[in-house]
């Protein structure tokens, strides 16, 4: 048996050994990872880390520390692929038995005593429980290490492949701590390796994933966070569907991570869903309009081309509660006043403009079609007052109708609601258009 120079001779059978008590860790977490980390897994993940390489006893370069860097991607719930790039900066050169010469002899050649190495790899992960916060895997690989200099066989390059265990720890729903273990046969010179890491690792975009676990012994049918008890009784939820209300978030999260409403997906009712406020726009779900500038969020975004965090930039916004006779679109004279109002503002800004929406409540046998119908007439009859009556040019002024669509407030089903009876008049100012520009409206989501 061959011996190497450090002592070494005993490094496979450590390694053995370190790996059979990871395997035995790894089984034992695996049995017992019992909390949910998060609903929530992204698609893409990056790793960095640092460790050490352990080169068998015969081969020309010591052991020697090593930083490595991983891109993933997640297939699925349980499988990734993964690229690795490794670097190990000073490797020292060993001494080997020679036969031929009955001595000892360097490893590198002789100019140089010391070298570094590159590694590439590719490879796949699978995860038996990526929901929770304890995640083991096991991995399998294969890859390349370019050595800077040339050792005493003649190489530059070694081949393998390997397998190993791994486990991560999530800390939080885009953060988690890495341990990572694995084998290497370097089937070029028949060699055996090993690689042992710690690093972290980064998730930065995720969605909901549904699983279905049971946790401590309590049933959680659709893996929420949230026993079925729980959901039946008390927050009246869908025991069978992690996100009640579709709005990309899952009930757990809504109710004890954000505050919002697991059942209506637009908590504040100003038409963006709480994942859009949250994920998209960074706006807050639980205020209508998030800069208490005067206009909401939604407005902000999809019409005015305003940013809904600051509130300098709003629009001027004033609201009237013209009373129209049924199905009517005719503006009565106790309302001349309010109207005349809008005129005189525009009218001292001769370069401001106006946009007029037209808003109505909704029973429940309102109709869609009509409600909207009604709604843009009674746009057009303030826009042909402001014109008439107010002086006002007609290139300045917009009228668009939403029909019951943007409700400020929830509607009886029986008596409606009046506050949603409204007349909405947006006015970009002169010196709003110098300073920001016309912007153009968001393109309206898919509904």
């Amino acid at each position: 048996m061959q011996q190497d120079y450090d002592g070494s001779s005993g490094t496979v059978r450590w390694g053995r050994h370190c790996l059979l008590g990871l395997a035995l860790l790894f089984c034992g977490l695996t049995a017992g990872a019992t909390m949910p980390a998060s609903s929530l897994a992204p698609e893409w993940n990056f790793s960095g880390g640092l460790g050490v390489h352990f080169f068998e006893g015969d081969q020309e370069t010591k052991h020697g520390l090593l930083g490595s860097a991983q891109a993933a991607y997640d297939l699925d719930p349980n499988w990734t692929l993964e690229g690795t790039v490794s670097l190990l900066p000073y490797l020292r050169a060993n001494r080997i038995w020679s036969d031929s010469r009955g001595d000892y002899r360097p490893g590198l050649h002789e100019w140089t005593d010391s070298t570094w190495a590159l590694g590439l790899a590719v490879g796949g992960r699978y995860h038996f429980t990526r929901q929770y916060r304890l995640d083991p895997y096991i991995s399998m690989s294969a890859g390349t290490m370019f050595y800077r200099h040339e050792r005493d066989d003649g190489k530059f390059r070694d081949w393998s492949v390997g397998t190993g265990l791994g486990m991560f720890y999530h800390v939080s729903d885009e953060f988690a701590l890495r341990l990572d273990a694995r084998g290497m046969r370097v089937f070029n010179i028949g060699q055996a390796n090993a690689q042992v890491t710690l690093g972290v690792s980064w998730r930065p975009g995720y969605r909901p994933t549904h699983t279905f676990q049971v946790m401590g012994g309590v049933l959680d049918s659709d893996g929420d966070g949230l026993s079925d008890w729980e959901e039946i009784h008390i927050y009246f939820t869908d025991p069978h569907d992690p996100d009640t209300d579709g709005d990309g978030l899952s009930d757990f999260d809504e109710l004890h991570r954000y505050g919002t409403d697991p059942l209506n997906p637009d908590t504040d009712g100003d038409g963006l869903t709480d994942y859009e406020e949250i994920y998209v726009y960074g706006t807050d779900p639980l205020k209508r309009d998030t800069d208490g500038g005067g206009v909401d969020d939604w407005h902000e975004i999809m019409v005015d081309g305003t940013d809904p965090l600051d509130p300098a930039d709003d629009l001027k916004m004033h609201t009237l509660y013209l009373q129209f006779d049924f199905d009517q679109a005719i503006i009565k004279p106790e309302f001349h006043e309010s109207l005349d109002v809008i005129a005189l503002t525009l009218r001292r800004d001769p370069e401001a403009l106006a946009r007029i929406e037209g808003h109505a409540d909704q029973l429940a046998s309102s109709d869609a079609a009509y409600n909207q119908e009604l709604s843009e007439r009674r746009a057009r009859a303030v826009r042909q007052y402001l014109v008439e009556r107010g002086g006002i040019s007609p290139e300045r002024l917009e009228a668009v109708g939403y029909g019951f669509q943007r409700p400020k407030e929830p509607n009886d089903p029986v008596e409606g609601n009046p506050i949603n009876r409204r007349v909405e008049i947006y006015i970009r100012s002169g010196d709003h258009i110098e300073q920001h520009g016309i912007q153009p409206a968001a393109q309206p989501r898919q509904e």
